[in-house]
């Protein structure tokens, strides 16, 4: 056998290795089997058979176990694959969760686990991986090292010449170039991505309805309309990876959408999406229950499937929508030619055979070809079931390999010429199990890496990009613009800046107080060498706006800089407000937590021994509380009118579990049931207390927000909704009364959660026309991350810190009281505004239907909801 390779085709390893692999997937297909059967099946002798099962009993593949019984003769010994060889895991990614998932190498799941990741938040999202990964592993018994690959399926397509995600401007924290080499750096075994909607194809094509076929496109129909496109047995992806991104393709029946990747939607999308069941419902006059786009179309077909028969309306609904469907596969059709069209996505199979019926009759007058239409049939978990097939057949490849003298069983998951992930196709097997491999992506992820260390180095020095060019330690002057007007506000401001320079001699600092956000944009769009070089501003709902029109400095270069880690640093909720869609512009300087201020004078009068924890609670104590006096008060329990000082329409939210926009990034507020449920329940608080136009009137004998007059100094309200800077303002007004504070109440449901509230602050960035953003950095980071720093001025000005250092500094002074609200600030469910491109504009909008509520103006609290998101999204959509 001298000069033969190990690889060479027709050797005795070679075709041992082969038989081997037969004898594999035999297993894998048939449980089990005994030698004689596996013999009969691949044609070995019996010699030849036994030595083949020793060999693979010995290196760990199969395990003898049973035997058969209940025929003549003596009992045979059964063999099985060894479930433990390998294990392989797929993660299913979209923005509201992370569902994970670890399969032994027979493919049973044994361990799976879901993290939630609501809201907008685009911070740690290596985190979010790592995390929804080890609570699968751990549920399987396993470690992480002892997955073999990972198969990460996620909204869009990685460009294979640039590592961004695309097509998924709605997965925020997702598109950074640099994020697949952070994976690989924190993950211990390869890794693949690939699109949900191509994973859902993998699955149905290896477990369900697209089996046996190679030619076929599977129209996916949730949150988005996607296709799969598989062509010759293998996923055709594209160019950029957006091949099938059919949500995109203009059709007749809607007006044109342009710039569709800015608009996230396109004709087809707009024709057939999710969104446009109910109105066709609601246009034939059935009645549609408010909830989530996806769980309201499931439903709307489910019913209409299960009632057609004797309902006209439901039969109109399945043929407009049927209609509708069949507009876009036409022109798929047209294109590719399938021999199999496969709809699945809970929308499409919620309307089961009757849709199904339509959609093919209506293609049988729409296209020259007539591909055979199906449902498709693995109902639970597509993606994740996708993503571990894929992850399988890659696994199974190399760990059944058994021609390998570097056998995967006896390797350690990094050994010494592992590539940091293996981005390379998992090759088809004799068996034809691996039949859609993923398309090698080295290039992509070496480009990325070099991305991410060109961007290192300029940072050090400063780049065109970032417009950091400065030398820090060169001796300069910057400007700082920043809000505070109060002389011991202006002191800690500038106490802190003293310290700053004393620390710095080399860079002279020019303050500027008293600035707004309405002179702040002013400046920041006129730009020029007289403008800011650091700004901060009260406003959080503004940091969209800021981050997305490009107003304030993209900070992410300077972190990279300074290896800054965020989730380290900061609280979870502070992150959030001062980024937006993955682009931080800010850093949080200070944060304020809302809570419940009490007379506890008062509550002791009225024999209550003990702050509310519920809002039910709550409703019953403000009226103990409340005094009449005529057609007015001795005193009121609390004010709930959102013109009252604090109680305004976002601190209320964030005590119910909310969403302000789905995942597509339109508004939720007439689809997430918590919004009705606040607004109902802020209402009936109204009317019990007395009626809008008597708490009004009460309204306008209070004294100034900011002076010692206020309600609550004074005793005109008992309760008061209101910041932690409040304690000094009592301190300073003398109040005559012993004062309490406490979390504000939760939703009766919600009452495990008592503790949280809601989080704004002070954010603070750096102008991009500035010429000295380096010695700008230099201040920022002083500011924002520097512990004594951040403790003197929350000292200072009877703020919370925002650092988590910070929070648990020993050197904090402020009363027993102000414990209240830094445990708000830690609590895991306190939660801030979502950011728009357009700021506050949509909390204005929600704002104002709200008063409109609670006066009694508006009645129908649904249509008003759906009003209110209309022009929300229209608001929205006109800003981008």
């Amino acid at each position: 056998m001298a000069g033969t390779t190990p690889g060479t085709p027709g050797t005795p390893r070679v075709l041992r290795a082969m038989n081997d692999r037969a004898a594999l997937d035999l297993l894998l297909e048939h449980g089990t089997l005994s030698r004689t059967r596996i013999g009969k099946l691949t044609g070995l002798s019996k010699p030849t058979a036994s030595q083949l099962l020793a060999r693979l009993e010995a290196a760990g593949l199969v395990v003898a176990g049973g035997t058969t019984a209940g025929r003549p003769g003596p009992s045979a010994q059964l063999y099985a694959i060894n479930a433990r060889a390998a294990f392989a895991a797929g993660l299913d990614v979209n923005p509201g969760r992370i569902r994970a998932a670890v399969a032994d190498i027979t493919g049973e799941v044994v361990g799976e686990f879901e993290l939630r990741t609501p809201g907008r938040a685009a911070e740690g999202v290596v985190r979010q991986v790592t995390t929804a990964l080890d609570g699968a592993v751990k549920e399987a018994g396993i470690t992480a090292a002892e997955v073999h690959r990972l198969v990460i399926g996620t909204p869009g397509a990685f460009d294979p010449a640039t590592g961004r995600l695309r097509y998924a401007s709605h997965l925020p924290g997702w598109h950074s170039p640099t994020l697949l080499a952070e994976l690989a750096a924190v993950l211990p075994m390869p890794f693949e991505y690939e699109n949900d909607v191509n994973l859902a194809a993998i699955a149905e094509q290896r477990l369900g309805a697209a089996r046996g076929h190679d030619n076929f496109v599977l129209l996916w129909n949730e949150a988005g309309l996607g296709a799969a496109l598989v062509l010759g047995g293998r996923l055709h992806r594209g160019f950029t990876g957006g091949a099938g991104e059919v949500g995109f393709l203009p059709v007749p029946g809607t007006p044109l959408v342009r710039q569709v990747t800015k608009a996230n939607s396109g004709g087809y999308q707009e024709l057939a999406g999710v969104q446009s069941v109910p109105r066709i419902a609601r246009s034939l006059g059935i009645d549609t229950v408010e909830q989530p786009y996806v769980a309201t179309a499931s439903g709307l077909l489910a019913h209409a499937a299960a009632h057609h028969g004797d309902d006209p309306r439901h039969a109109a609904l399945l043929d407009r929508y049927a209609e509708r469907l069949a507009t876009g596969l036409a022109s798929v059709v047209a294109v590719l030619d399938p021999e199999l069209l496969v709809l699945s996505g809970q929308v499409n199979v919620a309307g089961g055979e009757p849709l199904r019926e339509r959609v093919q009759s209506e293609l049988a007058e729409l296209a020259a070809s007539r591909p055979r239409l199906v449902l498709g049939t693995v109902d639970r978990d597509p993606v994740l079931r996708g993503a571990l097939e894929s992850a399988l057949a890659a696994t199974r490849d190399e760990v059944f390999d058994t021609s390998r003298s570097d056998h995967p069983r006896r390797q350690a998951p990094w050994g010494p010429t592992a590539t940091p992930f293996a981005l390379f196709p998992a090759a088809p097997s004799s068996q034809g199990d691996s039949v859609m491999p993923v398309r090698p992506r080295r290039a992509a992820i070496a480009l990325a890496a070099t991305a991410s260390i060109a961007l290192l180095a300029s940072a050090c020095t400063g780049s065109a990009d970032n417009g950091a060019t400065d030398d820090p330690a060169a001796k300069t002057t910057i400007t700082f613009w920043h809000g505070w007007s109060a002389p011991a506000e202006v002191k800690a401001i500038q106490d802190n800046v003293d310290r700053f320079e004393k620390s710095h001699p080399n860079i002279t600092v020019k303050v500027v107080g008293n600035i707004n956000d309405d002179k702040l944009n002013q400046a920041l769009r006129a730009g020029g060498s007289n403008g800011p070089d650091v700004v901060s501003s009260f406003t959080t709902a503004n940091v969209g706006k800021f981050c997305a029109s490009g107003a304030l400095a993209d900070l992410k270069p300077f972190l990279e800089k300074d290896k800054v880690d965020l989730d380290k640093t900061f609280p979870k909720v502070l992150q959030e407000y001062t980024q937006f869609e993955g682009k931080r512009c800010s850093l949080p300087l200070l944060s304020d937590a809302y809570g419940l201020y009490y007379n506890k004078d008062a509550f002791e009068a009225a024999g209550i021994t003990a702050p509310p924890k519920t809002w039910s609670e709550f409703a019953q104590v403000a009226k103990k509380l409340t005094k009449p006096k005529g057609d007015s008060y001795e005193q009121l329990g609390f004010m709930p009118n959102y013109l009252g000082y604090e109680t305004v329409l976002s601190h209320y939210m964030s005590q119910w579990n909310h969403r302000y926009f789905d995942a597509q990034g339109k508004s939720n507020v007439a689809a997430d049931p918590a919004f009705a449920e606040m607004l109902t329940y802020q209402k009936s608080l109204v009317d019990g207390l007395g009626g809008f136009a008597k708490l009004d009137k009460y309204r306008t004998t209070f004294g100034d927000e900011w002076g010692a007059k206020h309600p609550f100094h004074t005793g005109q309200v008992a309760m008061q909704l209101d910041g932690e800077w409040r304690l000094n303002f009592i301190k300073d007004a003398k109040v005559g009364f012993e004062v309490g504070v406490a979390p504000l109440p939760v939703a009766d449901d919600e009452v495990a959660e008592y503790g949280k509230g809601y989080l704004s602050g002070t954010i603070m960035g750096i102008a991009p026309q500035s010429r000295k953003q380096n010695a700008a950095w230099e201040l920022v980071k002083y500011m924002t991350m520097d512990t004594d720093a951040v403790v003197n001025f929350a000292n200072g000005i009877g703020n919370v810190p925002s650092t988590l250092e910070a929070l648990k500094s020993p050197n904090l002074k402020f009363d027993a009281r102000f414990k209240t609200f830094l445990d708000i600030a830690r609590h895991p469910r306190s939660s801030t505004s979502d950011g728009a491109v357009n700021g506050s504009a949509y909390q204005d909008t929600l704002q104002d239907f709200a008063q409109k509520y609670e006066k009694g103006q508006v009645t129908d609290l649904r249509k008003g909801l759906g009003e209110t998101a209309a022009q929300i999204d229209r608001d929205i959509a006109q800003a981008k």
